[in-house]
């Protein structure tokens, strides 16, 4: 998360890269990119606002990777906003992985 900017403006595009790497066995599945405004307590987290902006879809050979670049456009403002990647295999509702990163999302 390091290589991506702390504070940006609504409606600014972020160049972003999802990694998608494959074992044993194919992978068939997607990431789905959402902006959250969440509250930490301790160990729970509670998610107040949340807006989908991306959804890519990944088809992965056995023993492969791919990175695919995109761009992200923050809709929300406000500070310390969750910037989430979750993977999921298709036909799933649960996600298999998840990345954050923590964003200041300015009005625009």
């Amino acid at each position: 998360a390091g290589d991506y900017p702390s504070n940006v403006t609504v409606g600014e595009s972020i160049p972003a890269g999802i990694g998608v790497g494959s074992g044993d066995s194919a992978f068939d599945g997607y990431v789905i990119t959402r902006l959250e405004r969440v509250t930490v307590d301790g160990e729970t987290v509670t998610i107040e606002q949340s807006r989908q902006l991306d959804r890519s879809e990944f088809q992965v050979p056995a023993g492969e990777q791919t990175v695919r670049q995109h761009a992200i456009e923050p809709s929300i403002a406000g500070e310390r906003l969750r910037m989430t990647y979750r993977l999921y295999r298709a036909g799933s509702d649960a996600p298999i992985r998840q990345v954050h990163f923590w964003i200041t999302v300015e009005p625009a």
